[in-house]
């Protein structure tokens, strides 16, 4: 039996899937290293984009909240920390985006697996979300929570053998039109 590959060639045979414990909001502040704050958005399980940044995406962002930051090795320690919370942030609104720039908090524990396990892999979660997200789309959701740059990709995948595919589809060049200034 031949290995297994994914579409980039990479083998996923021997990678551990990475499956979301429990973080409650306790522990996903202790991940962030922020000292315990009571936002009632934590205890339903997500958290705003804003709130990070403001704490981590700005460069003041130190000054301004370090008795909200539990970072002992100061500003060091802080800028550490920065790199967590952009992973976070980036899961939370490219691959498991919700509503109004909103993600779940959870998140911050596939970070800590990612970024502490050996050979991780989080496609079952992206396949799972996808199929969630897609279950809830047919009743009738308004809005889709689901990464949609992936389901172009596994679209245009699954189209580029089709007999019915534009040939440009099917050589592996896609064409955009030009879109050129007015005078």
């Amino acid at each position: 039996m031949g290995k297994r590959t994914s579409i980039q060639g990479a083998d996923l045979h021997n990678k551990r899937p990475i499956i979301p414990k429990n973080v409650d909001a306790k522990k996903f502040l202790d991940f962030l290293k922020i000292n315990q704050i009571e936002k009632e958005s934590l205890k339903n399980g997500w958290v705003s984009l804003d709130f990070l940044y403001e704490r981590y995406g700005k460069k003041d962002g130190f000054k301004n909240y370090q008795n909200q930051l539990n970072n002992q090795g100061g500003i060091e320690a802080w800028k550490v920390n920065r790199c967590f919370v952009f992973m976070v942030a980036i899961l939370g609104l490219i691959v498991f985006p919700k509503r109004d720039k909103h993600f779940d908090i959870r998140l911050a524990g596939v970070v800590k697996a990612l970024t502490t396990m050996e050979s991780p892999t989080i496609i079952p979660m992206i396949l799972a979300d996808m199929f969630c997200s897609l279950t809830n789309c047919k009743k009738e959701e308004t809005y889709f929570e689901g990464c949609n740059i992936f389901l172009q990709i596994w679209f245009l995948e699954h189209l580029y053998h089709h007999y019915r595919a534009p040939s440009s589809l099917r050589s592996g060049v896609i064409m955009f039109p030009l879109i050129r200034k007015g005078k």
